[in-house]
């Protein structure tokens, strides 16, 4: 009888023992979830809550916008983006920037009393980071396996979707810990953490908002007060994930005008990630500029089309100085042009204005033009001799002369910056 009895112990003990290995992976589990989690295998502190709910995500709804003929996409950069063309409330101001020796193609949206509505501008380009985790949970080939072949899109529609959140049963209630064995393996803990840590890694802080544009495309709103950005208002920062790589763009989002929100939606409906091909994307906006009425060429309209194509030639000196020039024969076009002027005197010496009043120049450009000035002075001067009251010493050095005027005379018809002609080879 006794040994019966002990046999019986040796065997729940065992049943019990075997037991607790199999929950032992919950157990781990409730307590990261709980309180956070510090062992040989996996080491988190007190998880931040919003983090493992799986409704982080705003769901796009069927957004209210105006017409779209009022809009035109237009790849901008390595974006394609949503432009106002003759909107009757809508324009865009170029704010291009050089940071050190790089220079950003930025611009904003503005009302019709010049108030900021939303400003746009590209952050980086950086390889997707999905790479596991130092702690030695991630280092066991089952769970790599596992996670490895979820593969990227899986995981990064899960960072934003997925619900962390397990609920705790105790193996002592059997029916309920065999369902949850059923659909939640320990290699799916295994995940659950994963994903845990990639929303560390990616999530800015201060999140107030998440919008799930697609699975591709992402866009987190903070409160400025929480961003390094100076502004009022909201922050946008999204994500958009294309071939392995993660492209991060910013939105300050001002919160005085019911107009932000609109170009908001607008935003989110049409941006797409559209690698620049630098000389030709330019040139392929260009076409499209040269197809516009002249009488549209000269408005903001135009600034639009030729800012656009600039974006993708940002180092061509000779493409700025023809965008200022030709839009200076529009008319109040003054709030647009002025930013053009700051930044080209800063990245080339000079506001390149045909007009005095806003041409300023360093004091090498002005020696340059200076030269240049007394070069044509000079030439025209002798394009006035009567080459008969000339004393030439042989018939060659008047050959000599008579070709080297016609050579002016033919430099001197061709067009001048005030022509047609934007961008000049």
């Amino acid at each position: 009888m006794k040994v019966i009895i002990l046999l019986l112990i040796f065997a729940l003990s065992g049943v019990f023992g075997v037991g607790l290995l199999v929950q032992a992976p919950y157990h781990a589990y409730h307590s990261f979830v709980k309180e956070g989690f510090n062992g040989d295998l996996l080491k988190v502190e007190a998880p931040n809550k919003r983090l493992l709910t799986g409704n982080l995500v705003v769901k796009e709804k069927t957004p209210v916008l105006d017409t779209d003929s009022l809009w035109q996409e237009l790849e901008f950069g390595d974006y394609l983006l949503p432009f106002p063309i003759s909107h009757p409330s809508v324009k865009i101001v170029p704010t291009p920037r050089i940071q050190g020796k790089e220079v950003f193609a930025e611009f904003k949206y503005v009302d019709n009393n010049n108030e900021d509505l939303i400003s746009f501008k590209s952050v980086d380009v950086k390889k997707s980071d999905f790479t596991f985790p130092t702690d030695k949970l991630f280092k066991l080939p089952l769970v790599r396996k596992y996670i490895q072949r979820k593969g990227r899109v899986r995981v990064w529609a899960d960072m934003f979707n997925r619900n962390l959140n397990v609920k705790y049963v105790s193996i002592f209630d059997f029916s309920n810990f065999k369902n949850m064995l059923k659909y939640v393996t320990p290699l799916d803990l295994a995940y659950n953490v994963y994903i845990y840590k990639m929303r560390r890694r990616f999530f800015p802080k201060g999140v107030i908002k998440t919008h799930f544009i697609n699975a591709s495309h992402i866009v987190f709103i903070i409160d400025s007060k929480d961003s390094n950005e100076e502004t009022e208002g909201k922050l946008g920062i999204g994500r958009y994930l294309k071939n392995g790589k993660v492209y991060t763009y910013h939105l300050n989002i001002s919160r005085s005008n019911t107009f932000s929100d609109l170009i908001q939606q607008r935003i989110f409906k049409s941006l797409r990630v559209e690698d620049s091909r630098a000389e030709f994307s330019s040139q392929k906006i260009y076409s499209q500029f040269k197809s516009l009425p002249y009488s549209q060429r000269i408005s903001v309209d135009g600034l639009v089309y030729l800012y656009s194509a600039w974006s993708h030639e940002l180092e061509n000196k000779a493409f700025m100085r023809e965008l200022i020039q030709f839009m200076e024969r529009g008319k109040g076009h003054e709030s647009f042009l002025f930013p053009l002027y700051d930044f080209s005197m800063k990245k080339w010496g000079s506001s390149f204005s045909t007009r005095d009043r806003y041409l300023k120049e360093d004091a090498k450009n002005k020696l340059a033009r200076g030269i240049k000035g007394e070069k044509k002075k000079e030439e025209k001067e002798l394009d006035n001799f009567d080459s008969s009251e000339l004393d030439f010493q042989s018939k060659e050095e008047k050959l000599d002369y008579l070709l080297k005027k016609a050579k002016r005379k033919k430099r001197s018809k061709k067009p001048s910056p005030s022509s047609d002609s934007v961008i000049e080879n």
